[in-house]
């Protein structure tokens, strides 16, 4: 028995970069919502009024992150709206394992925004102490001038997938924080 797909479905192999091309398509439409796509990174639209950056979308798979005004934001959505089904966040609280904490410094008299990776860099951590079998110290980076890593472990090898996913979380969080 066959099944031929008229349209892509939710979870399908294809279903991402359909979603993706149709998205690209309403936003950067001159009938639709006029809006640029970066030429550095085609996840990221922008819209500019009046010589003036109005809002700034970033896409990724099926959710999407927004920076502008209320006004801005909900002509944005409402665009979405008319052509998809779309929920609404909300503040960004956490967005590609990044958290995000709002607030106002009544000091300063100004607003601010926190990004952080703590979870992550916990999880990497805790995998870490599991993988080498002992407490570690976390140390910041870069370390003393001629100091060097002496080998301490002479045990049986360890797991190459184990290690490549531990070294991938390495990368991730080093490429993160750059």
């Amino acid at each position: 028995m066959a099944i031929k797909l008229t349209k892509s479905m939710y979870g399908n192999v294809d279903a991402a970069i359909k979603f993706f091309k149709t998205l690209t398509e309403l936003l950067t439409d001159e009938d639709g919502m006029t809006m640029k796509q970066s030429k550095v990174d085609p996840c990221l639209f922008y819209l500019h009024k009046d010589d003036e950056l109005k809002l700034i979308v970033t896409v990724t798979v099926d959710d999407c992150a927004i920076a502008g005004l209320p006004e801005d934001i909900k002509w944005f959505m409402d665009g979405l709206e008319s052509r998809f089904n779309i929920t609404h966040g909300g503040e960004l609280k956490k967005y590609l394992g990044v958290d995000y904490e709002w607030g106002f410094d009544n000091e300063k008299g100004k607003h601010f925004v926190k990004a952080t990776m703590n979870k992550k860099v916990q999880a990497t951590i805790d995998q870490l102490e599991k993988f080498l079998g002992r407490e570690i110290k976390v140390k910041p980076s870069p370390g003393k001038p001629n100091e060097y890593l002496q080998k301490s472990n002479d045990e049986d090898p360890v797991d190459i997938d184990e290690y490549r996913s531990f070294v991938g979380q390495i990368m991730f969080l080093r490429l993160n924080h750059a």
